[in-house]
């Protein structure tokens, strides 16, 4: 699926040979849909959250207000998301349970971080990219899900250390394998994030990279 400001958005039923535009009567721009089963979606807006019960003909807000979600059918039904000192998940895109998370940046007994990106693989594994305020810096954690509402994180070392200006331009996970790219380089690990491949381009920037 694609999104198209304040107007819709597109899908393809065949792997992408066809496309068909769907006109939606949300106002805000959709960053990311995720499809459910039962025909249902859940899109993050620039200020809310959606959902829609009928292949995204008819739209509903909730107050959430997320910064990514993420969602892998093969791993489990749960909907992940994040923001501002928050992680959460949800079975239906309706109902958000707030998750408890050992080992994200903490100042005393208040969490201290902003989350941009989360990823999920088929063991559901959780991949968060953060901005950590302690720090000043971004960075990657994986998540190890312990129950249905409490995890473990684990920092992540990566090719190229942590530092303010540390943007990324495409962060998935396909087939068990994290991705991310930054400035000309495409980083992959096969192994949850403890080895790390490249992928590099010679005078080239990658401005973004997406789960195909």
């Amino acid at each position: 699926m694609m999104t198209e400001y304040s107007k819709g958005f597109w899908y393809s039923d065949d792997n992408g040979t066809l496309w068909t535009f769907k006109t939606i009567s949300a106002t805000e721009f959709f960053r990311r849909l995720v499809k459910l089963p039962n025909n249902k979606l859940v899109a993050f807006g620039d200020f809310r959250l959606w959902h829609s019960s009928d292949n995204g003909d008819t739209w509903t807000t909730t107050t959430e207000d997320l910064k990514d979600i993420t969602f892998n059918t093969t791993a489990n039904s749960t909907i992940y998301g994040g923001s501002y000192n928050r992680m959460v998940s949800s079975p239906d895109g309706i109902v958000w349970t707030n998750l408890s998370i050992t080992g994200l940046p903490m100042t005393g007994p208040s969490n201290n971080y902003y989350v941009h990106n989360i990823a999920e693989d088929d063991n559901g594994k959780l991949y968060v990219y953060l901005y950590n305020y302690n720090s000043s810096k971004y960075e990657i954690y994986s998540i190890t899900m312990t129950s249905a509402t409490a995890g473990t994180a684990t920092h992540l070392t990566l090719p190229v250390p942590d530092d303010p200006n540390f943007f990324l331009t495409g962060f998935f996970v396909n087939n068990n394998k994290l991705y991310y790219s930054r400035s000309s380089t495409i980083y992959v690990s096969s192994d949850q994030g403890s080895n790390w491949s490249t992928i590099a381009f010679s005078n080239t920037r990658v401005f973004g990279i997406v789960d195909g």
